[in-house]
């Protein structure tokens, strides 16, 4: 779940992305695995969904390549967009986060209030590629 007030908004980058109403300084926690809002299931509970809801589950939430669980965003983290330019990306995992279902994403740099969230996706989605072909 995003850790501060954010909105969805037509995106330069793809369809419609996640942009913050606020300032977000470099360093600070941006994203945290948040149960009740978040969902998080096992490689088990993903293989025991429907094929539809398999589907659903890899191009709107990742496969955390760290922990192994599937992951869906219950708040507007569906609209977050990819760029695998450095320049764009401000979003990167916390490495130090000892969530053992998926890592907190922190702000790379400054983020001024307007900006969308942008994230290298292939930094912890098992399925990044695969997305990426289907942009």
């Amino acid at each position: 779940m995003f850790l501060f007030d954010t909105y969805v908004a037509p995106s330069a980058i793809h369809g419609l992305g996640v942009f913050t109403r606020e300032a977000i300084p470099r360093g600070r926690r941006v994203w945290e695995y948040t149960p009740g809002i978040d969902h998080a299931h096992t490689a088990a509970e993903f293989e025991r969904l429907p094929p539809r809801a398999q589907r659903f589950l890899k191009r709107h939430g990742f496969h955390d390549t760290r922990t192994g669980y599937y992951v869906l965003g219950g708040d507007f983290d569906l609209f977050s967009n990819h760029s695998a330019d450095p320049r764009h990306v401000n979003l990167v995992a916390d490495g130090s986060d000892p969530n053992p279902i998926s890592a907190a994403l922190i702000a790379s740099r400054d983020i001024p209030a307007g900006e969308e969230l942008l994230a290298d996706y292939r930094e912890w989605d098992r399925y990044a590629d695969e997305k990426l072909t289907r942009l």
